[in-house]
């Protein structure tokens, strides 16, 4: 088969975005506090108790 150098590319990342190992790092989660979006990880254990308890509205 001759494949395009892009159809090439193509399917290598979806083969990558497939991989097991794609997923092997952590999350993180960011909000969006006083006008700028920090890490949760990186608030004192009460205000992340706080986000915990929050609700959510999608309007």
């Amino acid at each position: 088969m001759n494949e395009k150098p892009l159809d090439k590319e193509i399917a290598s990342i979806k083969a990558a975005m497939n991989s097991p190992d794609l997923c092997k790092g952590t999350a993180s989660t960011y909000t969006r506090v006083s006008g700028y979006f920090r890490p949760v990880r990186d608030w004192c254990e009460g205000k992340a108790q706080e986000y915990r308890e929050r609700k959510e509205y999608i309007i």
